[in-house]
């Protein structure tokens, strides 16, 4: 077991990382210690500072198998560990140890993220219990304490440039906010995801929409495309002659799935299909809704918010104002917020140069033009999605866990 200096070295790149412990005191590194060799955690660290080092130290996209972080000498202890779920990818958990025996206390931290909550002096049982429950005996869990967020950009017209906005905000999660991302196009005909990313589509998607009950991780993994560590792209081209059979709860299931292994899933989702899956609308966290400035585009906006209202009461809903073919909108900004009754999120400026440069090249915009209007736009909507990076973590636990 790694001790607080040793664990500040790089750990080997083929170390299996799976526990990383932030404690305050000799008693509770040493129990948590055993308990770490008993349940056979290869990879595993204690380090010395309690949550508050946590904080500095744990990043997205980093993520062991799970976390244990001793609140004892917090004054906000609530606070300070809803501040770290916010980082958590799915399929992590946080195990809390403090020094107050407190019902409500224990019910909070479960509310805002904790898996379980450890009174000191720890009970070795206990302990064990906590980690074989957290993933450590218990390998392949299927329920992990936090689900990934779901992204779904709808255009309320056809050539708003979903497509386009889907595709480089999945990029961006990936490989600038560090989160690990599904781009999933679910055009089965004509989706362009794959292509504007050079990708060869597979046939994997219409397996997974005819035959849902197949779904399951191994199957995932064989039929996503992946570009580096963190975005995997899940598309298809049937043929026009093959119409397939899309079992009505298949999304939903299929986005129950990727959701336990993936902090984000940003869907590309033809207008047409927003009717047919009201079901999958309830695990949609954030509709990311595409629009013109036009009176057709006022007439669908309004028919896609009343749909989601009713369908999804809960999902955040952001409006992205473009204009793909670089018109002068035909109704002014005032006049289409009030018409549909709420504000615009964004505005997506015109870019056909960078736009046709990074589908030529099969790229992400950023390669094409990384400090652009089109590119600056984008990445102030994967802000809106995620929220500001927190500043001043150091760089050691990326370290840790790179791979």
């Amino acid at each position: 077991m790694a001790s607080s200096a040793a664990a500040r070295k790089p750990v080997a790149a083929s170390a299996h990382r799976d526990a990383l412990a932030f404690v305050t005191d000799e008693a509770t590194r040493d129990a948590i210690a055993r308990a770490m060799r008993e349940a056979n955690l290869p990879g595993a660290s204690i380090i010395d500072g309690g949550v508050g080092m946590a904080l500095k130290q744990v990043e997205p996209g980093v993520m062991p198998r799970f976390l244990l972080v001793d609140v004892a000498t917090s004054s906000t202890p609530v606070a300070d560990v809803a501040a770290l779920a916010a980082v958590m990818e799915p399929g992590t958990k946080l195990i809390v140890i403090g020094a107050t025996n407190d019902v409500a206390l224990f019910r909070d931290l479960l509310g805002v993220g904790a898996s379980d909550y450890l009174v000191k002096p720890l009970d070795a049982q206990l302990l064990h219990a906590a980690l074989a429950e957290s993933g450590g005996n218990a390998r392949h869990a299927q329920s992990p304490t936090k689900l990934g967020r779901v992204a779904a950009f709808v255009g309320a017209r056809g050539g708003a440039g979903t497509t386009t906005l889907a595709v480089n905000a999945a990029w961006l999660l990936a490989h600038e906010r560090k989160q690990k991302t599904t781009l999933l196009d679910l055009d089965l005909h004509f989706g362009t995801a794959a292509l504007l990313l050079d990708l060869e589509p597979g046939r994997g998607l219409r397996e997974a929409m005819e035959h849902p009950g197949r779904i399951d991780s191994l199957f995932m993994e064989r039929a996503m495309a992946k570009i580096g560590d963190r975005l995997f792209v899940l598309g298809c081209e049937e043929p026009l002659r093959e119409h397939p059979a899309i079992d009505p709860a298949a999304l939903e299931i299929l986005l129950g799935e990727i959701r336990q292994s993936f902090s984000w899933v940003v869907l590309d989702m033809p207008r047409a299909m927003v009717s047919t899956q009201a079901k999958a609308f309830g695990v949609i966290t954030d509709l990311m809704l595409v629009c013109d400035q036009s009176l057709a585009g006022i007439r669908d906006t309004m028919r896609i918010l009343d749909f989601v209202k009713e369908s999804a009461p809960h999902t955040r809903v952001k409006l992205i104002a473009t204009s793909a073919d670089g018109t002068k909108p035909k109704v002014s900004r005032a006049d289409f917020e009030k018409s549909v009754g709420r504000k615009i999120d964004h505005e997506v400026p015109f870019d056909p140069k960078t736009v046709a440069a990074g589908a030529n090249a099969g790229k992400p915009l950023i390669a094409i033009e990384r400090n652009g209007k089109l590119v600056k736009a984008l990445r102030q909507i994967t802000v809106d999605l995620v929220g500001e990076e927190r500043k001043g973590a150091s760089g050691f636990f990326r370290r840790w866990i790179s791979k």
